[in-house]
């Protein structure tokens, strides 16, 4: 509807027309005011913008000028002061090489604290020429820590080789790649492509090599070629001039052509041709290593080969670990002669009696015995429970009594077996005790050995000297206690309890123990020979012992600790 005007007759009136068609119109006086407003608010626009373009300028100069000052301060901090070198060596300090890109991150925080640490650490080769690759979707982390570690010298391990990408990695650094370790769990493809690609390149800084195939013996018929087995070719000593250490899992070598090594691990399979070696063949390839130190030996040993075996000296020997069975080891103990400093680990199978374990303490005993040997301190006996064919009962001799477990001890002496019955499991733990000096072992760690207290009192009289015993809170524990209420040899005079048991095995764990504890205490303690140190570490209070108790053992006990606190104002 056309809007009503009041002019005069004959005069002209002009209208403005809305761009979208509205119907209704402005007057142009109307429009030119509204124009003016526009341009007003236009120029108070641009106005606004050039303030705020100076002021981010003001601030960029004081950012600038803050950066300058950060840096004089830097420059004046003690730490700045340092060399590079030993800056670098800090960093190193502070980001160690541990497991699945632990020592990333560490290097990252340090590169944010400053630009020049961060320069200094890019810069620094050393700091990431170790690594190791242990997840899924690791190709940027591999390519980067290459990128970054320049021309050092690597050191790489990778926990699964299961894409293609490591490959031409691995051989375009093939001329600096000092240690390689490449383990499959799944899928084997990549690994022996690699293998077999080796011989077309050289690795003349190679000094350990590891290839493991860590897989379920029972898939290897399916996914392991029968004759995977290391090229020979790539032992000549032009390729792989100074290896010095290699380990083979279920992947063959010909030991003929192997170079004279430090350390060698051998892993062997009997669905794979070539890794498995008679001890014939074994002895004459360790005549050519005088300077071997490490020998592990799993399940390669496939029986003698020849009856006339050599006798061969590895003088400096100072671990041999071997799994075979028993009739193989006494072959191989026989004909080798190493220093009476060397430690034993010897995972036999085949030991079911006393009779099966009798020659081969011969060797045993002369090595344990020897003028030179380390005096074992300390001993643990290991009796899982039993499963319905055997017993694996382990023994172990240590140099330091204390702490007791611990997993940075070495074992002097390890000597596993699988008596059929406990009769059979006394006889294999009379002989092997017999043969060892336990004149000398004054501490027991008696955690997780499932013996009966007739074979704990037997245990008992066969160490003389003992004055320590670790025990903890189980049924294990309490067959302790009473063989060694019922043994005639010396009395123990200390004991370290732990409690791991929960609350619903109080009565039928702890209470049994704690009846056979409380008989032990009172029973030294009337016989004249009290207990000097009762020591219990029972952090969350599974043994629910009572003040009354608690004063008992105060009374009959040396010295009694709860939790290390001995007072009784804390108890």
């Amino acid at each position: 509807m056309r809007p009503r005007t009041s002019v005069a007759k004959g005069a002209r009136t002009f209208y403005l027309v809305r761009a979208d068609h509205s119907p209704r119109f402005l007057p142009l006086e109307d429009s030119t005011k509204r124009s003016a407003a526009s341009l007003r608010n236009e120029e108070t626009r641009v106005v606004i913008d050039d303030q705020i373009a100076h002021l981010r300028q003001q601030i960029l100069n004081m950012q600038e000028r803050i950066a300058v000052l950060g840096i004089e301060r830097n420059s004046i901090v003690p730490i700045a002061s340092l060399p590079p070198e030993l800056l670098i060596r800090i960093f190193g300090l502070v980001a160690p090489t541990n497991f699945s890109f632990v020592r990333v991150p560490a290097l990252i925080d340090l590169m944010l604290v400053c630009r020049h640490w961060k320069d200094l650490a890019s810069a620094a080769h050393t700091l990431w020429n170790d690594i190791t690759i242990a997840g899924d979707n690791s190709e940027r982390y591999f390519k980067e820590h290459l990128r970054l570690s320049g021309t050092a010298p690597l050191t790489i391990k990778i926990f699964e080789f299961d894409a293609p990408y490591f490959i031409p990695c691995l051989f375009d650094n093939a001329t600096r790649l000092k240690s390689l370790a490449l383990s499959t769990i799944t899928d084997t493809k990549y690994l022996f492509q690699f293998m077999r690609r080796m011989p077309s390149y050289e690795f003349p800084v190679l000094e350990s090599l590891a290839l493991n195939v860590n897989l379920d013996p029972s898939s290897f018929p399916q996914v392991v070629p029968r004759n995977a087995c290391l090229p020979g070719k790539l032992l000549d000593g032009h390729h792989l001039p100074r290896l010095a250490e290699l380990s083979l899992w279920c992947v063959g070598v010909p030991l003929e052509s192997l170079p004279p090594l430090r350390s060698l691990d051998l892993r062997g399979s009997q669905a794979v041709a070539g890794t498995r070696h008679s001890i014939h063949a074994i002895l004459t390839y360790l005549q050519s290593c005088p300077e071997l130190h490490t020998l592990r030996l799993s399940r390669a040993i496939a029986g003698r080969g020849v009856d006339d075996l050599p006798t061969v000296s590895l003088p400096k020997l100072e671990l041999l670990h071997t799994q075979s069975l028993v009739y193989d080891l006494e072959d191989l103990l026989t004909h080798l002669t190493f220093p009476p400093t060397a430690r034993l680990e010897l995972f036999t199978d085949g030991i079911e009696t006393g009779t099966d374990i009798r020659n081969m303490l011969v060797p045993i005993r002369r090595h344990a015995r020897a003028p030179a040997a380390p005096v074992a301190l300390a001993i643990s006996l290991r009796v899982p429970p039993a499963t319905e064919e055997s017993q694996h009962f382990c023994i172990s001799t240590y140099p330091d009594p204390e702490p007791i477990i611990s997993l940075d001890q070495k074992p002097l002496l390890l000597l596993n077996s699988h008596p059929s019955t406990a009769r059979d499991l006394r006889l294999v733990m009379t002989k092997v005790l017999k043969a060892l000096p336990t004149d000398s072992i004054t501490h027991l760690d008696a955690h997780g050995a499932n013996l009966t207290r007739v074979s704990w009192r037997l245990a008992l009289s066969l160490l003389p000297s003992l004055e320590e015993v670790g025990l903890r809170v189980e049924d294990a524990g309490t067959q302790f206690l009473l063989g060694a209420l019922s043994s005639a040899g010396n009395p123990i005079s200390r004991l370290v309890i732990y409690s791991l048991v929960d609350e619903g095995d109080y009565a039928e764990t702890t209470t049994p123990f704690l009846s056979a504890l409380m008989r032990l205490v009172h029973a030294y303690d009337h016989d004249g020979r009290q207990l000097d140190r009762l020591d219990i570490r029972d952090r969350s209070d599974g043994m629910r012992l009572t003040d009354t108790q608690i004063a008992a053992l105060r009374r009959r006990v040396g010295e009694f600790i709860l939790n290390g606190d001995s007072t009784e104002e804390d108890m």
